[in-house]
């Protein structure tokens, strides 16, 4: 599974269909974590003219950028991967 293959420097997973972690570990080992609620959150992926890529998580008001240490192309593949787990994970959430 692409999500499950980070090399530390992020780490993306679902601990249930109504939350997605993110744990980012600096060069420095420092680990960061935030939480978001699968049915608010937002893929958002900025593609600049130059060809490059950034992705990023949004929710009210708090934004995420994962993924940093990917190429382009890994980038936007393992944006689809997230996006199509988001989706599942909302189609599973009932309130």
């Amino acid at each position: 599974d692409f999500l499950d293959e980070m090399d530390g420097a992020d780490f993306v997973y679902f601990p249930s269909v109504h939350r997605v972690h993110v744990v980012q570990t600096d060069p420095r080992g420092r680990e960061k974590s935030v939480e978001f609620n699968t049915y608010w959150v937002r893929l958002a992926i900025d593609e600049r003219s130059d060809g490059r890529s950034s992705i990023s998580l949004v929710s009210r008001g708090q934004q995420t950028r994962i993924a940093d240490f990917l190429s382009d192309e890994e980038r936007r593949e393992f944006a689809a991967v997230l996006g199509d787990e988001l989706q599942k994970a909302r189609t599973q959430v009932a309130f």
